[in-house]
C-alpha cells in the first residue's frame, strides 16, 4: 500500500518464513495503533491472513504475518486470464465466509479487492483476506478516498457523501460496505472489467457507482447460470446499504449452491 513495504523474513525461533510489513506512523496517536493490532491479534479463520506478532517504535509500526506465497488475486488473473466460474464462486464463498467472520468479530473491512485477496493456495484455489484497515488507520481517515486508480472502484456509494444524495445517513457506513465491494471484485473476475470504471472521467464513474450503473448484459455472457448471478452480484452492488444482502444471506445464494428465499 500507499503507506506501507512488505518484506520475507525468517523467524529466527522456528525457521518459519513469515511477512513482515513495515508501516509509517504519520503521527497517528499510539493508541489507535495499538486498537487494530488488537483486533487483528484475536481473529483466527482459515480465509484469512494470520496475525503472529508486532514491533512498534517512533516512526515505523512492524507486523509479522503469516507469507501467502501465491501472490494477490489481481496477479492470479493476469496469470491466468478471465477464471472459470465454478473459481469464482469458490472465492466468493471464502471471502464471504472470512467477511462474516469479521462481522461477527466488530470489524469492518473496508478495502476489500483483489489486491488485498492473497493466493494460499492455486490447487485447490484457496485465497485469505489481508490488510484490513490497520494502513489508513495509521495514515488518517480521508486515505482511502485519495487513490482514484484502484481501491475507489471497490467502495460504496455511500463513501462518497458528496455525490450521494439518496440515502438518509450518507456520509455513514456500516459492514455493508465489505458486502457491495465483493460484488465489484466478482464482477471483475467474471468479465474481466470493473462495474464501474470509466477510465480518466472520475465524475462519470461516480455518477455509475452511486447509481448502481453496470452491464449486466456483459455479466450474463459470462455465466452459464445467467439468471442466478446477476441476481447474487445485483443483491450486493445495491446503492441503498439496507437492501444489501447480508453475507449470510450471500452464503446461501442459490448461486453459490444454496437456497436463498427470494
Amino acid at each position: 500500500g500507499s503507506f506501507a513495504i512488505v518484506y520475507e523474513g525468517v523467524e529466527r525461533m522456528t525457521g518459519e518464513t513469515v511477512a513482515v510489513k513495515q508501516i509509517k506512523k504519520r503521527g497517528t496517536q499510539r493508541s489507535a495503533i495499538q486498537k487494530e493490532v488488537d483486533i487483528m491479534a484475536k481473529l483466527n479463520h482459515e480465509n484469512i491472513v494470520k496475525f503472529h506478532e508486532h514491533f512498534d517504535d517512533d516512526e515505523y509500526l512492524s507486523i509479522i504475518l503469516e507469507f501467502v506465497r501465491g501472490g494477490d488475486l489481481r496477479d492470479y488473473r493476469k496469470t491466468h486470464g478471465v477464471l472459470p466460474e465454478f473459481l469464482v464462486k469458490s472465492v466468493a464463498s471464502q471471502v464471504l465466509s472470512a467477511v462474516g467472520y469479521l462481522h461477527q468479530q466488530g470489524v469492518t473491512h473496508r478495502d476489500i479487492k483483489p489486491e488485498n485477496i492473497l493466493v494460499s493456495s492455486k490447487n485447490p484455489l484457496v485465497v485469505k483476506l489481508t490488510d484490513f484497515g490497520l494502513a489508513k488507520a495509521i495514515a488518517n481517515d480521508q486515505s482511502m478516498l485519495k487513490t482514484f486508480c484502484g481501491t475507489m472502484l471497490y467502495l460504496a456509494p455511500e463513501v462518497f457523501p458528496e455525490h450521494y444524495l439518496k440515502a438518509a445517513n450518507k456520509g455513514s457506513y456500516t459492514q455493508s460496505i465489505d458486502i457491495w465491494a465483493i460484488g465489484c471484485v466478482l464482477y471483475f473476475l467474471l468479465t474481466d472489467r470493473h462495474p464501474f470504471d470509466c477510465g480518466d472521467d472520475r465524475e462519470l464513474t461516480l455518477s455509475r457507482i452511486c447509481n448502481a450503473q453496470y452491464d449486466i448484459q456483459l455479466l450474463e455472457q459470462h455465466s452459464s447460470s445467467a439468471f442466478e448471478c446477476t441476481d447474487f452480484i445485483s443483491r450486493m452492488l445495491q446503492v441503498e446499504p439496507r437492501f444489501r444482502i447480508s453475507d449470510t444471506e450471500a452464503l446461501v445464494h442459490p448461486y453459490l449452491g444454496g437456497e436463498a428465499s427470494p
